[in-house]
Order: structure tokens, then C-alpha cells, then sequence
């Protein structure tokens, strides 16, 4: 074997160099990595923080005027008659005559939603918290809890809190519940059974009357409540409105615009991760490779629940132009609430015509990137004026978004996928959860408007997935390096990527987008 010490002088010479641009190529490398994770974390913070923002509104929404302008304060008023009248002229009308809880009410803008309630708080065993011209009853203690057969009795009953007002001392003590039926004449025979046996008493607290609304106008659903409260011997009313009204069109774009921001880069700080990984040894390249893995298979499931949502938007859409529910809805509502619909229609019609174009826009460069004839023009624009290009996808997906949030709102006021029948069960309500947040809604103040904003993060995290498919897509098989060289070109790279895709992925894909 010949020697040739210039070959490997020279060689020896280039060790140094070689050996530093790799330690400056992973300092590099770390350095990202470390600046994404920073990054990431604040997109992080900056989540809990807008999910936290999402709060209750206060009592000047528009549910509460018109429930304010219907059930109007009063003061200084008896006992028993007053809490009777208010049920029998006040409650009664609000039930429907067939049962149904789709009543509308509050001149044709609101639906009566479940069953109304009626709460009778007592005085507490212990201490006996009584006024003194009531001593009389039997040492406040038989009389305490509720002989009568209407309703649950509470054994240990509520206990007198220094202030007894709403959202303080009855929110949370114990008391006797009544459900009045949603038929008017059920209703009707329960509050004269009530009456007749008694079942307001000298021990009686308050009587509080809660009713579940849903405001068509303003897209608010929440709880009214009637206090009638004894005090120095008369009964004197408080009310509380409360309504969860879902975000607004610029709040919900906002939304969807910082998830997708934060789902992009998410894939690409993750990818740089795992990049960094596959160069630590095997176990990293194990790890590397199920999280593909993973990635893959996460992928593949998104492509089928976008199947799923695709069905759900035809059904929809074949909801949208049933001529035959418009012609029962101009039976039940007057005709400036259908002229209202129909402008309504009209507009969600225009939104997904704008929605349908921006992604025939989309498809189509996914399509010139992937056909052979305009493949390398296509990839020529794009790397001569890569910001220009970017600018253009972030203005389409804007308009995108603001074309479905749009959809999203119109739809959410429309009477028409509200009241379906009987019953407003859609494929809009489906997709939005607009009847999941009316239920949680009843239970607690911070699940509905969770709710809505999970439900909303799925949906658009579904639409985001299909942008990514269309033009991030094409990133995502260009820009990763292969088994190709350094000095391939970008076409080579990306002609790579997209022959390692399956038929049956690249089918779904299409299907699926």
C-alpha cells in the first residue's frame, strides 16, 4: 500500500475545519431548539390566558333586559299571595299547551328550555333562626323539613347565612326542588295541589323560581331567577339574571387564527425536535421513529374524521336549502322574523360560496405542485419570493377563516336550527355543540363556555388540518431532508418526498380534503 502524505496532510488539515463547522452546526442547532422552546411555552401561556378570558357575562347582556322588561321587580309584597300569583300569572303562560319545551316566548325572540324550577328554602334546625312572632311552631324542629309528598326533602336543611342573598347563602344550601311539567295544564293541577296542602308554611325562607332561556336574537342562553325572601315579616323579591353568551365573529377568528398558528408550530418545532434527536444515538433514533410513527397514524385518523365532518357539512347543507322547513317556519313566526331568516340564509349561502373558492384555491396549488408539467414553475415561484407567496396563503387562510366564522355565527341565530320541530338537534348543532353548552350551561358557569371553546378548537383544528394538507403538506415532503445530497435541488428533494407517499394515504388525502 503507497502512502500519499499529501492526500492525507491535506485531509488532516480540513479535520479541524470539518470538526468545528459541526460544532458550530449544533450549536446552531441547540440554539433553535431552546428559542422554539421558549417560544412555545409562551403560545403556551398565552392559551391558558385566552381560555381563561372566556368568562361570564354580567347582567346588561340582551337576555337579561328582555327578561327584565317581562318579569318585573316588585317589593313589599305578602307572602303566600304574591309567590302564587307570580307562578299562575307569570310561569303558567310561558308553558306551552302540548308540552314541548321549544316554547317561544318574550314576543317570539326566546325558547323556554327544560324544566321550570321552584326551590323552597327552610329555616334551619339548629340555630332556630326564626322571627319571634313565629316562636309558636314546634320547636323549629318537625316542622323543618317537608312532610309533603311533593319533591325530595333535605334531612340536614339550610342554615341561615348572615347574607342570605343570591349567589351567596342559596346558591349552594339545601333545599326542596318542584319540576313543574312543561304541559300548561299539568303545571296548572300541580300548583293547586300545592296550595291546598300547604306546602308554603310559616317555616318557609324563600321560594326561588328559576327558568332556563335560550335568547334567539342574541345568541345567549342562561338562568333567570325570582327570589321571594322573607324579611321583618313581608316578602320582598331580588332577581339575578345570568346568561353565558358564546365569543363574538372577531373573537372566534381571533381563536381559530392563534390555533393555527400554534398547531404550525407545533409540527415544526416537533419536527426539529425529533430532527435533533436522530443524531444521539440509537435510543433517540427509537424514540424518533415512534413518534412517526405516532405522527402517522394520528395523521391518517384526522383524514378520517374529516370524512366524518365532510358528512356532517352535507347534511347541513341539505338542511340549508329544505324549502319545506322555511314553509313551516312562515306558519309559526311572523313575517319580519322571515324576512330575517331569509337574509340570514342568504348570507351563510355567500359564506361557503366564499369558503367553497378559497379552497378550489387551495387544491389548485397543491395541484401545481405535484403535476409534473408545472411542478418545477411552481417551485421556482416559490422559492424566488417566498415571503410574497406566504403573504398570500396567510390572506387566503384569514378569509377562510373569517368566511366560517362567519357561518358559524349566522347559522348559530338562525331560528330555523333552533327550533327543528320538536326537537333542535341538526348536524349545525353537532358541529358547533350549541346544545351541549345549554346543558353544561345549567350546571356551572365555566363548563359552557369551556365547552364551546373545545368544540371550537376541534373544529378548527379539523379546517387547519386540511390547510396544512394543502399547502403545508407540500412543505412538510419538500423541505425534509432525505437520502439526497446537500447539493440536490429543490425539486429532486421534494420529488423524494412525494414518491414515498402510499396510494391509499394519497387517496384519503383527496378524499378527505
Amino acid at each position: 500500500m503507497v502512502w500519499d502524505s499529501d492526500k492525507i496532510g491535506e485531509q488532516l488539515r480540513k479535520l479541524p475545519d470539518s470538526l468545528d463547522k459541526q460544532r458550530k452546526q449544533k450549536a446552531i442547532e441547540r440554539t433553535k431548539l431552546i428559542y422554539r422552546g421558549i417560544l412555545f411555552t409562551l403560545y403556551l401561556i398565552i392559551f391558558v390566558i385566552f381560555a381563561l378570558s372566556i368568562k361570564q357575562s354580567d347582567s346588561t347582556c340582551t337576555l337579561g333586559d328582555a327578561l327584565r322588561s317581562t318579569f318585573a321587580e316588585q317589593s313589599q309584597v305578602t307572602f303566600k299571595a304574591d309567590v302564587w300569583n307570580y307562578l299562575d300569572n307569570t310561569i303558567l303562560p310561558l308553558l306551552s299547551g302540548n308540552g314541548d319545551n321549544t316554547t317561544i316566548i318574550l314576543g317570539g325572540n326566546s325558547i323556554l328550555l327544560g324544566y321550570i324550577e321552584i326551590r323552597q328554602y327552610r329555616y334551619s334546625i339548629a340555630p332556630c333562626s326564626v322571627r319571634d312572632d313565629v316562636e309558636g311552631l314546634i320547636d323549629c324542629v318537625s316542622d323543618s323539613s317537608d312532610p309533603s309528598p311533593f319533591g325530595p326533602t333535605n334531612i340536614s336543611l339550610y342554615k341561615l347565612d348572615a347574607n342570605p342573598f343570591w349567589g351567596s347563602g342559596y346558591s349552594s344550601g339545601p333545599h326542596n326542588l318542584v319540576l313543574l311539567p312543561n304541559n300548561r295544564s299539568d303545571a296548572s293541577i300541580l300548583l293547586d295541589e300545592l296550595k291546598n296542602f300547604g306546602w308554603i308554611d310559616r317555616a318557609t325562607k324563600a321560594i326561588i323560581v328559576l327558568v332556563n332561556i335560550f335568547s334567539l336574537g342574541s345568541n345567549q342562553f342562561g338562568q333567570f331567577g325570582k327570589i321571594f325572601e322573607q324579611d321583618h315579616g313581608v316578602w320582598e323579591t331580588n332577581s339575578q339574571f345570568s346568561s353565558i353568551t358564546p365569543p363574538d365573529t372577531q373573537t372566534l377568528v381571533t381563536f381559530i387564527i392563534y390555533i393555527g398558528t400554534f398547531i404550525i408550530f407545533e409540527i415544526v418545532y416537533f419536527r426539529q425536535l425529533i430532527s435533533y434527536l436522530t443524531h444521539r444515538g440509537i435510543y433517540s433514533t427509537i424514540i424518533a421513529y415512534l413518534f412517526t410513527l405516532s405522527w402517522e397514524l394520528v395523521d391518517t385518523i384526522l383524514h378520517l374524521f374529516q370524512l366524518v365532518f365532510l358528512a356532517l357539512w352535507i347534511l347541513f347543507t341539505v338542511e340549508v336549502v329544505s324549502f319545506t322547513k322555511i314553509i313551516d317556519l312562515s306558519k309559526n313566526i311572523d313575517q319580519t322574523e322571515s324576512i330575517n331568516y331569509l337574509v340570514s340564509l342568504s348570507s351563510t349561502i355567500w359564506a361557503a360560496i366564499s369558503c367553497v373558492i378559497i379552497l378550489l384555491v387551495m387544491k389548485s396549488f397543491q395541484f401545481f405542485a405535484v403535476n409534473r408539467y408545472t411542478a418545477t414553475t411552481f417551485n421556482t415561484m416559490v422559492t424566488a419570493a417566498p415571503h410574497v407567496f406566504a403573504l398570500i396563503v396567510v390572506a387566503m387562510f384569514v378569509w377562510l377563516m373569517v368566511s366560517l366564522g362567519g357561518m358559524l355565527i349566522l347559522c348559530s341565530n338562525s331560528w330555523l336550527f333552533k327550533n327543528w320541530g320538536t326537537s333542535y338537534f341538526t348536524s349545525w348543532d353537532i358541529l358547533t355543540g350549541s346544545i351541549a353548552i345549554q346543558d353544561l350551561a345549567g350546571i356551572s358557569p365555566i363548563l359552557g363556555p369551556a365547552y364551546y371553546m373545545i368544540s371550537t378548537f376541534i373544529l378548527s383544528f379539523f379546517l387547519l388540518n386540511m390547510f396544512i394538507g394543502v399547502i403545508g403538506e407540500y412543505y412538510k415532503r419538500a423541505m425534509v431532508d432525505d437520502d439526497t445530497s446537500d447539493d440536490a435541488s429543490f425539486e429532486e428533494k421534494f420529488k423524494m418526498r412525494v414518491g414515498r407517499v402510499s396510494k391509499a394515504r394519497q387517496a384519503l388525502f383527496l378524499l378527505s380534503t
